[in-house]
Order: C-alpha cells, then sequence, then structure tokens
C-alpha cells in the first residue's frame, strides 16, 4: 500500500460505498424485524440516510478548503465508519432487548441517517485527495 497511493483513494470509495450499503440493508433488515413491516416506512429509512448523505457531503465541501491534509481527514472518517461496525450490532441488539418499546422507529431512523453522514462525510475528502495522492505514504 505504502508504494501504490493510487490504489488508496479507489480502496476508500469502494469500502465505504459498500459500508454504506450495507449500513443501509442492516437498519431496514433490523426495522422489518423489530415492527413486522418495512413497506410504510420504507420511503423514512431511505430518506434519512439520504439526508444523513447530503449533510455529510455538504459539510465536508463547505470545510474541505480549510483541510490542509486531506489523509488525515480521510483516515479519520475510515475509522469513524469502523467503529459504527464495531457499535451497531450492540445498539441493535440494545433495540431487539427492548421489544416494548415505543422508540425502535427514530432510533432506527438516526442509525441510518448517521450511516449516511459517514458516508457522505468521506466522498468530498476522497475526490479532493487525487491532486495530493502522490505525497500521501512517501
Amino acid at each position: 500500500w505504502p508504494r501504490r497511493p493510487q490504489l488508496t483513494l479507489p480502496v476508500a470509495i469502494i469500502t465505504t460505498g459498500v459500508s454504506g450499503m450495507a449500513f443501509d440493508l442492516i437498519v431496514v433488515f433490523a426495522f422489518q424485524t423489530l415492527c413486522g413491516y418495512v413497506y410504510q416506512h420504507i420511503g423514512l429509512l431511505t430518506t434519512a440516510f439520504m439526508a444523513g448523505l447530503g449533510l455529510g457531503g455538504l459539510l465536508m465541501t463547505r470545510g474541505i478548503a480549510r483541510i490542509q491534509r486531506e489523509w488525515r481527514w480521510l483516515i479519520g472518517v475510515e475509522l469513524a465508519i469502523l467503529l459504527y461496525w464495531a457499535g451497531l450490532p450492540p445498539l441493535l441488539a440494545l433495540l431487539y432487548a427492548r421489544p416494548g418499546w415505543s422508540l425502535p422507529h427514530p432510533a432506527l431512523l438516526v442509525l441510518n441517517a448517521l450511516a449516511g453522514l459517514l458516508v457522505g462525510c468521506s466522498m468530498p475528502v476522497t475526490w479532493q485527495a487525487p491532486s495530493r495522492a502522490q505525497y500521501w505514504c512517501r
């Protein structure tokens, strides 16, 4: 990897995109198993993910001019995605442990929006970085 910075960006894009799709599907399946139906709320779940995606992209695009070292931000966002992967199963287990709880809908919407936010934050940094990619791994 250190000798092939041209692979760093495509791998980051692929892993982030796959993670975003997997997060969305996991939350949709969790909604289905917790509530017993998903078709009435699939639009809300998708909208939550897309709203997070748009907000993350907007925030990072506005701040990209101040970022000096894109690789640090990209690594930070990728680590946040890993933390999300680590935290999602315990959070879903908590939701499953309380079947009579009245907040699975908002909690799952927030989880989906957070997944979108993380994916949205990584893309502007990834697309901005190629101009300086040759300096990343030296």
